[in-house]
């Protein structure tokens, strides 16, 4: 879970500082949810933020570290409670991390081809790919000998 919680604390760290960049400590109040303020990014971290408030085994803490970042937003130390109290706030049990991870946006894959016949895979490629003129592939020979 370890691993998880980790990949998941890498995505919210962005909104959720945005979400007390634009709101301060009131980003746990219901008047911020449907702000337009901050965009999208700020929306999600105000909805991460009341997740785990509401199924933090300490939310006080949580309060405490955002209402340190909400004061000090180029403070490093303070960031750097925030994000502990996230991860612990993540570790409590599994259902708040899968809650948590149902609110970031799906992964999306993004592909960039350049050249005349270049090949572009999107996902996992478990076959050959040919490209060029006269390509072939011949089976059951090694080619450039006779074994």
């Amino acid at each position: 879970m370890r691993e998880e919680v980790e990949v998941v604390l890498s995505q919210i760290l962005s909104p959720v500082a945005t979400a007390i960049g634009v709101d301060g400590l009131d980003v746990f109040a219901d008047r911020a949810s449907g702000s337009s303020q901050g965009g999208p990014a700020a929306e999600l971290g105000r909805r991460i933020l009341r997740v785990l408030r509401e199924r933090s085994v300490e939310p006080e803490a949580l309060r405490e570290a955002v209402a340190e970042v909400a004061a000090n937003t180029a403070d490093e130390d303070a960031r750097a409670v925030l994000r502990l109290r996230l991860r612990k706030a993540l570790s409590g049990d599994v259902e708040t991390l899968a809650e948590v991870t149902a609110l970031l946006p799906a992964p999306s894959v993004h592909v960039t081809v350049e050249g005349e016949r270049s090949v572009a895979i999107g996902g996992n490629n478990t076959g050959l790919i040919f490209t060029g003129d006269n390509s072939s592939f011949i089976t059951g020979h090694v080619l450039g000998g006779d074994r």
